[in-house]
């Protein structure tokens, strides 16, 4: 006789794979057009990966890894010096913008140390428009 407990673990388990595998179905139904047939063989087919049944709705050859074009010695080279500074450059200006905001934050402190605390929001505007009117603007 078996014992309760198996059995129970065992009927709760076959359950939740049949919930996992409905899940399933109604995620591929909602981004496919496949019916609750095809998104269930599609699923038998894919081991139930539902991205893979997207994927491969989407793209059919989406496994098909493309080709990296040979580069020539000269495009080799190119290629890595233009990297090199395209590297130095976004350097240079990540140090500029940092310089900017320290000088800003300097003369701000600068400007609260009098004890004018009258005029601080409107000087700390005005700063803020000089600053951005210099700055280099990047996205860091």
């Amino acid at each position: 006789m078996i014992p309760f407990n198996i059995l129970f673990l065992n009927i709760y388990h076959k359950y939740m794979e049949n919930e996992k595998m409905k899940a399933c179905i109604k995620i591929v139904i909602s981004q496919t057009n496949y019916s609750d047939e095809e998104a269930f063989e599609k699923l038998k087919e894919w081991d139930n990966d539902f991205i893979k049944v997207i994927k491969e709705y989407l793209n059919p050859d989406f496994q098909i890894k493309k080709k990296e074009k040979k580069k020539s010695l000269n495009q080799a080279v190119i290629g890595e010096i233009r990297k090199f500074k395209d590297k130095q450059c976004f350097n240079y200006i990540k140090e500029k913008n940092n310089e900017y905001e320290i000088n800003k934050l300097l003369y701000l402190n600068s400007l609260t140390k009098v004890g004018d605390t009258d005029h601080v929001e409107v000087v700390d505007e005005v700063v803020d428009e000089v600053v951005e009117a210099e700055k280099i603007i990047i996205d860091i």
